[in-house]
């Protein structure tokens, strides 16, 4: 069960790169950023197998990373987020990570790794970005 599933998350992810994007049309802050994020889930004792792709979808290309960890029961998932710039007028830069693909197939990041991500990279989940702004 556990290869099938694996199995169905490299699928996801292959389709979302299916359109040949390369690690050149990724700006270098971004691939930078990604790099960061993969090497700080690398720290965490209970994720492994995280990868590094170039995604393109919308016309754009950005580092989609993928990676396995175990919950407390011991349960193995998957789980993969995209990171891209997000500009906003009249404020500094944010990078933001997403769960591209169908909603029924996205994983959310476990608590200790959006920690990581934000602490050591400056990385925000999207939506948490969008709840904590102010409305305009």
């Amino acid at each position: 069960m556990i290869a099938a599933t694996k199995l169905s998350v490299f699928a996801a992810c292959a389709s979302v790169c299916s359109s040949c994007a390369s690690f050149s049309e990724i700006p270098t802050a971004t691939l930078e950023k990604a790099k960061c994020a993969a090497d700080s889930l690398r720290t965490l004792p209970e994720t492994r197998s995280v990868e590094i792709y170039a995604a393109r979808h919308y016309g754009d290309t950005n580092p989609l990373i993928s990676y396995e960890y175990d919950d407390v029961a011991n349960r193995r998932h998957f789980a993969w987020f995209e990171i891209s710039l997000l500009m906003v007028t009249g404020e500094p830069d944010h990078y933001v990570y997403s769960y591209p693909g169908k909603p029924n197939q996205q994983v959310a990041l476990t608590g200790t790794s959006k920690n990581t991500l934000f602490i050591r990279c400056d990385v925000t989940e999207l939506a948490e970005f969008a709840r904590l702004r102010p409305d305009d």
